[in-house]
Parts: C-alpha cells; sequence; structure tokens
C-alpha cells in the first residue's frame, strides 16, 4: 500500500533541496546564496528520511544506506555531528530558509531594499505553502485517495500533489518578490521626488530673498561721487 504523504514529502523535499543546492553551488544570476546551505541539507535529508519509509526497492535501498552511515558514524565524531546537525536540519528548514534570507540581506549592497525585498518574498513564500498544507491535509483530498483503487493512479496523483506544492511555492516567492522589487522603485523614486522639490523650494526661496535686497551700489557710488565735485567747486571759490 502506498503511503501517499510520505511519496508528497520525498517529492517536494527532493525537488527543494535540488534546487536550493543549485543555488547554493551554481551561479544563480550572480546572487551570493550560500546561506541556503543548512536548508538544503534540512531537506534533502527529509527526502531521504521519506525514501526510506517506502515500501519498494528505493525504500530499502535508501534504508540500507542510512544504516551504512549510522554505523560508520558511530566511529567517527565528524560523522555522527554531521548526521545530527543534518537531522536537526530536517526539523527545522523554515527558521533555516530564513536565516538564509538574512545571509542575503548581510551581503547585500542595498541592505534596505533587500530587507524589504526578502519581507514580501519570504512571506508570500510561507503564506502560500500554509495555503496548500490546508489542502493537501483536507478531508476532501484524504476521501479522494480513498477512492483511488489504482495504485499506479494513486502514485501518479501524490507526485502531483509533491510538485504541485514545489509549484505552488515557487510561484508565491516570485511574486512576493516582485511586488518587494516594484515597492522599493517606488519608494526609492519618492525620496528621490520628495527631495527634487524641496531643493526646488530651496532654490526658489534664496532667490527670493536675493531679489528682496535692494541694491544701492549704484547710489552710494553717486552720492559719494556729488560729495567729491562740491568739495571742488568749494575750493575753486576760494583760490
Amino acid at each position: 500500500m502506498i503511503d501517499v504523504s510520505t511519496l508528497v514529502t520525498l517529492v517536494k523535499s527532493g525537488t527543494f533541496g535540488g534546487r536550493n543546492a543549485n543555488k547554493v553551488f551554481g551561479d544563480n544570476n550572480g546572487i551570493d546564496d550560500r546561506g541556503r546551505i543548512a536548508a538544503t541539507a534540512g531537506q534533502l535529508t527529509n527526502a531521504g528520511k521519506a525514501a526510506a519509509k517506502l515500501d519498494n526497492t528505493l525504500g530499502k535501498g535508501t534504508q540500507a544506506a542510512i544504516n551504512a552511515m549510522c554505523s560508520a558514524s558511530k566511529h567517527s565524531k565528524i560523522l555522527e555531528y554531521a548526521g545530527k546537525s543534518a537531522s536537526w536540519a530536517s526539523d527545522h528548514v523554515n527558521p533555516l530558509l530564513v536565516g538564509a534570507a538574512g545571509y542575503r540581506i548581510l551581503v547585500s549592497d542595498d541592505k534596505e531594499a533587500q530587507l524589504k525585498k526578502e519581507v514580501f518574498g519570504m512571506s508570500a513564500m510561507f503564506g502560500i505553502e500554509a495555503l496548500m498544507k490546508n489542502f493537501l491535509n483536507s478531508d476532501y483530498l484524504k476521501e479522494v485517495h480513498s477512492n483511488m483503487k489504482n495504485k499506479y493512479a494513486k502514485t501518479a496523483l501524490a507526485v502531483l500533489e509533491g510538485l504541485g506544492f514545489v509549484a505552488g511555492s515557487i510561484a508565491g516567492s516570485t511574486a512576493g518578490y516582485k511586488v518587494g522589487e516594484i515597492y522599493v522603485e517606488k519608494t526609492q523614486n519618492n525620496h528621490k521626488k520628495n527631495f527634487t522639490d524641496e531643493f526646488k523650494k530651496l532654490h526658489e526661496e534664496i532667490n527670493r530673498l536675493d531679489n528682496a535686497v535692494p541694491d544701492n551700489t549704484n547710489e552710494e557710488n553717486i552720492e559719494f561721487d556729488t560729495g567729491i565735485e562740491n568739495k571742488l567747486l568749494q575750493k575753486e571759490l576760494l583760490a
């Protein structure tokens, strides 16, 4: 009998883990996303745990590999700590994804703008995932699975559910980051506009004050010149 929830977990955790591994070790459009490495380890560990639960060749092979790792870790502290770390990460994937967002903020040139983008992106992603989890755990979907007798159809539906969860999460994240970019661009443009308006007002005020002060330079020169002429006339009369 197929364990639907286990298969869904395998599909979505394995897909997420593969995508995040590509972002950590790949180019990722020039974005430094090494902060995802812990979340990636957690997601791949969840995929391995789910695979081990499957009652098929994959499950038996995965469980055998896990048993071998556990046996080897008894003789190596490094492997033991690595196994415990991966197990802990598998139970704390979402907090680790938030930590990865924090890392992207720290390494960003414009930290304030990146913070705003991360808030929109992560909020949208977690929001969509919460809605999809409610649907996947709904009584309606459980009834659909219970009424399906064909194991291949049930397997296909479980795979589609896992892939649908991944697609919805990616769509939510993408939309959230896009809204964040628009918000950042709009607020930055508003700041520039406000600065320009204030500068114009200051310039106009300076011009107004400058025009309000009378220019008496020529009048002073005229009065000075008239005084000299009067003195010269007096000297000529006395002479």
